[in-house]
């Protein structure tokens, strides 16, 4: 149903006549989109969807102005809000998981002590290293992040501050950087949408590909072409550069589904961040770091442990 959805919502091909109550999972997260294509003709529920998704859209905006209120440094807004206010067809037309703010490093102290005042509270589990988690009294999800793209540079991430555009009160990256953003980081199957849409927003000729990102351009394109039906021409680096081992492991497993992918995808990208090119033994040091083992002695039964406990 997904991959029959996917190319309707984006109107690469006709709206399907199926029964809207039967749509679930993932491709439950299309419905705002589906239902805004179908306008007049979308049945009570889907209607009543686009109303609540408008709503919560101008709650959660409202939200973030005040968390900005709190600071006196500059705050991006990024990802859900700021696809759904500025690149899509209507607010009510993307689903709205939270908030996503982009914070410099310098204003986390700050900020954080600030919400910690206003009642928001960080869940019992752990962040992610490249981001903050936070819920307010009434459920609100807030994610700070002061990481960008994978290992990016901080000179980059100024560059995403200086190119970011105005809208409603607030600021938001530019087409591309969201761009680079929503193919690495994007939630299944939103982020093909979001794509999509950034990449036919504007010209897309002047673009730069981030370094980081060159060997995923070949599988970000095959995804495009099985799941949409369509190629998409991606911008393309100015100097192809060499690919390793270790880049070409990372573009076999990206986005696949499966723990032995997953596992794989997270050890080329410890490589790569370790400039090591992926030779047979340092795929088993990362393995051993990644899993906290003191020495490569140790792998067979580790490997055996966790295949009994699967």
């Amino acid at each position: 149903m997904l991959k029959q959805l996917l190319p309707a919502a984006l109107g690469l091909k006709p709206l399907p006549s199926i029964d809207w109550e039967l749509v679930n999972g993932p491709a439950s997260e299309l419905l705002p989109l589906l239902a805004w294509r179908l306008g007049a003709e979308a049945p009570p529920r889907l209607k009543g969807l686009l109303r609540h998704t408008w709503s919560r859209y101008q709650w959660l905006l409202d939200e973030a102005r005040q968390i900005c209120s709190l600071t006196q440094h500059p705050l991006l807004l990024i990802d859900d809000l700021a696809l759904a206010g500025r690149w899509y067809p209507s607010p009510s037309a993307r689903s709205l998981h939270g908030l996503d703010l982009l914070v410099p490093r310098s204003a986390l102290p700050e900020l954080a002590a600030q919400l910690e005042e206003k009642g928001w509270q960080r869940p019992a589990w752990s962040s992610p290293p490249e981001y903050s988690e936070w819920r307010s009294k009434r459920g609100v999800r807030l994610r700070l992040h002061w990481d960008w793209l994978p290992d990016t540079p901080q000179h980059q991430i100024h560059q995403v501050w200086s190119c970011a555009l105005d809208h409603e009160g607030m600021r938001v990256p530019s087409a591309q950087d969201q761009f680079w953003r929503c193919c690495w980081t994007g939630p299944e199957p939103l982020w093909l949408v979001d794509a999509w849409l950034l990449l036919n927003s504007e010209g897309s000729d002047g673009w730069q590909v981030p370094p980081a990102l060159n060997p995923l351009l070949r599988r970000w394109s095959q995804i495009f072409r099985h799941r949409l039906g369509v190629s998409v021409r991606l911008p393309q680096p100015r100097n192809q550069p060499g690919r390793s081992l270790a880049d070409q492991v990372l573009a076999l497993s990206h986005r696949r589904s499966g723990r032995g992918f997953r596992l794989l995808e997270e050890l080329a990208r410890d490589l790569r961040r370790a400039d090591l090119p992926g030779y047979p033994t340092e795929w088993l040091r990362a393995l051993c770091q990644r899993w906290k083992l003191r020495s490569l002695s140790q792998l067979p039964g580790e490997c055996v442990r966790r295949w009994r406990a699967t």
